[in-house]
């Protein structure tokens, strides 16, 4: 029984003597216990450098937007040439067609109105004066005689003034034009450059062709969104010129 209990001390004693690795080397991984670290790999204690932040998880930079008369100054002139059909039809002025010349003068912060622009308006060869309520983009005539001048103001270079301010990122909605049977939408169709067309479709394609920091587009062609001939007439087509 001694021989024996000997033999079994010597066999634990030379199992605890295998297990002790030789130094600088790294014990065996168990099989049942998966993978070890390789040599050299960090363990849990070792300190490792924050991951990287995601694009998405980064804020992103909001899209651009475009607001009617934005950016302003006493001192500013836009020069359009431009058509409107309801001219058709006025006795007054029959032309459709004339050259629009708006002077921005000065601006008043305490009116009727609101805060007003006072613009000197040209067109072709003759000029009034108008005001421009600011917050509301709409113009007001001081002589009766400009009442169908304001209007075409109103409906070409100012016809975006219900909307507000809106972004310019392609598919941006813009609201809904109500068309012959129903309404389509107004959006941003596509850009190039710095350049955004807003515009909707029906019968014929209409756009406006809107630039970030301008207070005014840079060109519109709208067709009669409620006509059903293949050939709508065109409402308006104006074009600036300087």
């Amino acid at each position: 029984m001694v021989a024996v209990a000997a033999m079994l001390c010597l066999g634990a004693g030379g199992a605890a003597a295998a297990s002790v690795a030789p130094e600088g080397e790294q014990p065996a991984a168990d099989a049942d216990a998966g993978p070890g670290p390789l040599h050299n790999e960090p363990t849990a204690t070792t300190a490792t450098p924050p991951p990287e932040s995601s694009p998405v998880a980064a804020a992103a930079s909001p899209p651009p937007t475009w607001r009617l008369g934005e950016n302003l100054e006493a001192g500013d002139s836009y020069t359009y040439n431009m058509c409107h059909s309801v001219h058709a039809t006025e006795a007054i002025y029959p032309d459709p067609c004339y050259t629009l010349r708006m002077d921005f003068v000065h601006r008043m912060i305490h009116h009727a109105y609101g805060p007003v622009w006072i613009m000197d308006v040209g067109f072709d060869n003759m000029s009034t004066v108008m005001l421009l309520a600011y917050d509301t983009m709409t113009v007001h005539p001081t002589s009766a005689w400009d009442v169908w001048l304001a209007g075409s103001i109103q409906n070409t270079v100012l016809h975006l003034a219900p909307y507000g301010e809106r972004g310019l990122e392609v598919g941006a909605y813009w609201g809904e034009i109500d068309a012959y049977f129903y309404s389509v939408p107004l959006s941003i169709t596509s850009r190039a450059g710095d350049r955004s067309v807003l515009g909707y479709d029906t019968a014929a394609e209409s756009r406006t062709v809107i630039v970030p920091g301008m207070p005014f587009p840079e060109y519109s062609r709208w067709h009669d969104p409620r006509s059903i001939s293949e050939d709508p007439r065109i409402m308006h087509e104006y074009t600036l010129v300087r």
